[in-house]
């Protein structure tokens, strides 16, 4: 009787097919097709894949094998085969290469498991330092019941005396100024022209309510710029001038105007204002 290779194998050549040709309809490597037509049975993953294999082979060739199947010796020297081969190789895997990789995983839990205990061991140790250091820095503070012992003041760094403190004298207040006349000359309807008997002139412009800009020139409106800003609540600005003096206030209700500390009485108004300040020396 012929075995079961040789049976598929002379079916194939009769149907005119290639072993690739048998691998493309069957989807199966060639190298276990030809070990099926070689009766080599050592490179079968398993019995249940052999004849698994075996079948489709069969199928592609369109010829029934079972009863070859079930009475080929050659298969079954495959079973005996194989699980001769199953039984040989066992031993490796549970033999020394198995070991050492269960002790390379074991060796390195170990390391992880001491690293973590190192690092419990510190934070405890440093935690315990810091609460005797603390404790140590109370029992050294004194309470209030110590009892100072006489012997020990000597080492005590004497006390300085302390400095005098002097207390400056007072100046005689300062005469203030006369009185100043302020006589309004010319109005037109956005600006004004005082004469002032003084010999220098003192401005101080004070922001009372909102925001003001002002702008204060030497003699008239295009002489040098002595100062210029906008001022806000609460802010005021002096200028000190020895000749004439033109000032513009953008918004005049916002601000009070002393000329040499008296309070100009000026017109209400929100709009831009000028007012040309005139010295009559005596």
């Amino acid at each position: 009787m012929s075995s079961i290779g040789e049976y598929l194998k002379s079916k194939r050549i009769e149907t005119g097919l290639t072993i690739d040709d048998i691998s493309n309809i069957t989807k199966i490597s060639t190298r276990y097709l030809q070990g099926i037509e070689d009766d080599d049975w050592s490179m079968m993953p398993g019995d249940f894949y052999a004849k698994g294999f075996i079948r489709s082979y069969a199928k592609a060739l369109d010829v029934d094998i079972s009863e070859l199947l079930s009475e080929s010796e050659s298969f079954r020297d495959l079973s005996r085969t194989h699980k001769s081969q199953q039984s040989t190789f066992i031993a490796p895997r549970t033999s020394a290469p198995a070991r050492a990789k269960r002790f390379g995983k074991l060796f390195s839990l170990t390391l992880v498991l001491l690293l973590v205990f190192a690092v419990i061991l510190t934070i405890f140790y440093y935690v315990s330092t810091t609460e005797l250091d603390t404790q140590d820095i109370d029992n050294n503070q004194l309470n209030p019941d110590t009892v100072i012992d006489p012997n020990q003041v000597s080492d005590l760094e004497p006390l300085r005396e302390k400095d005098p403190i002097t207390i400056p004298e007072l100046s005689e207040e300062q005469p203030r100024p006369e009185n100043v006349t302020i006589t309004l000359t010319e109005q037109t309807q956005t600006s004004y022209t005082y004469q002032v008997n003084s010999a220098e002139l003192s401005i101080k412009i004070e922001a009372i309510n909102g925001t003001c800009w002002y702008e204060v020139r030497e003699n008239d409106g295009r002489g040098r710029v002595l100062s210029t800003k906008s001022l806000t609540k609460g802010n005021a600005e002096e200028v000190n001038h020895n000749q004439n003096l033109w000032i513009r206030l953008g918004n005049p209700d916002a601000v009070n105007l002393f000329i040499n500390e008296t309070l100009l009485d000026k017109e209400a108004s929100s709009s831009p204002r000028n007012f040309q300040l005139n010295i009559e020396k005596d």
